[in-house]
């Protein structure tokens, strides 16, 4: 599987010729994804968003389990709570970038 498009994602609302609604553009590309309106216009906007900041999450998540891997090399003791965590977000990673079906 390919990466991800790169730049900074943003969700816009846009009215154009034929369409009207939220898209999620890139520095890179122009279009990225459209969400399709739903009943309710408010959850419309807040899924093209989420979907916006999806490159910035995977970054931070990715950033979060470096440190929660060191984390657990320095300190003795049994940390489940922890390690499952960690195991949470590979397992988001991966179904991210398509590692997972």
């Amino acid at each position: 599987m390919g990466k991800h498009t790169p730049g900074k994602w943003k969700a816009v609302y846009e009215i154009d010729v034929a369409n009207e609604g939220w898209i999620v553009k890139s520095d890179a590309r122009p279009y990225v994804a459209s969400v399709l309106w739903g009943a309710i216009a408010s959850e419309t906007e807040a899924n093209a968003r989420l979907i916006a900041a999806a490159p910035d999450l995977l970054a931070a998540i990715s950033e979060i389990i470096e440190y929660a891997e060191q984390y657990l090399d320095l300190c003795d003791g049994d940390h489940p709570a922890c390690e499952a965590s960690i195991e949470m977000a590979r397992n988001a990673i991966r179904k991210a970038t398509g590692e997972a079906e």
